[in-house]
């Protein structure tokens, strides 16, 4: 297994992707909504939460149909209403902000570095655009599935550590999310990333690291995997090179 990348905000290397959609998934629907168009109804904000300027959002899919992908727009305001940050204008490079594979029920973490001051965020807003969808368990390919271990300070911030198991095969990519919560259950943040080469066979530990220091008492709620295709994103070879280097 290779760390393609791990990140919260400013990761080591690639942060999890917001590739558009480029090759249609067999018996997906894809809602073809230009470039510049979005939908409001698409996921529900479930919570969102800021951290010395990073803000988390959990979102959920309502419907009865599996969500295959979609790009969001992430807009944060201050109480007068003003945009204080957007994924449209990212204050770094990497992309951050799209789901894949969220099924009915499901939820799914964003995050997005704002550069503001603590208590200046009093809203989030999150459309969607590109989206493609399918029926209900229309996922398939083999299924991964990730463990909390611990969580603990680092000299870069916070450290969660999971551990992943595949399950009818290896899996190729995948973004992992971490959900960090405080004693009482409200949200802290998202650690989010895309790995790649998930054998199968006995669980792999990872290193998940959120580049702010966490509230005493921060624990991980959750630990998700959702399983990506990089091929469609940027072809066999980088999937393919990336493994085969691990073997």
């Amino acid at each position: 297994m290779r760390a393609f990348a791990v990140s919260a905000f400013l990761a080591l290397t690639l942060v999890s992707g917001c590739a558009q959609i480029t090759d249609q998934m067999d018996g997906a629907e894809v809602d073809a909504t230009p470039e510049n168009a979005s939908s409001v109804s698409v996921l529900e904000t479930v919570e969102w939460a800021e951290l010395n300027g990073l803000v988390s959002i959990v979102v959920r899919n309502p419907t009865a149909r599996m969500l295959h992908r979609a790009e969001a727009v992430i807009t944060v305001v201050n109480s007068e209403g003003e945009e204080v940050a957007t994924s449209r204008r990212r204050v770094y490079e990497g992309p951050c902000c799209t789901a894949v594979d969220v099924p009915p029920g499901g939820t799914f973490g964003f995050y997005l570095y704002t550069g503001e001051a603590p208590g200046v965020v009093e809203d989030v807003q999150v459309t969607y655009k590109n989206m493609s969808w399918g029926a209900a368990g229309s996922g398939g390919g083999p299924v991964a599935t990730a463990t909390p271990v611990r969580i603990g300070p680092n000299p870069l911030g916070t450290l969660a550590v999971a551990d992943v198991t595949t399950q009818g095969g290896p899996v190729d990519s995948a973004i992992v999310q971490a959900v960090l919560e405080d004693a009482d259950g409200s949200l802290v943040a998202i650690i989010s990333g895309t790995w790649t080469c998930f054998q199968s066979g006995p669980a792999t530990r990872i290193k998940m690291q959120l580049y702010q220091v966490a509230p005493a008492g921060t624990q991980i709620r959750s630990v998700s995997v959702y399983p990506d295709d990089l091929r469609a994103q940027g072809g066999d070879a980088n999937v393919l090179a990336a493994c085969e280097d691990d073997e």
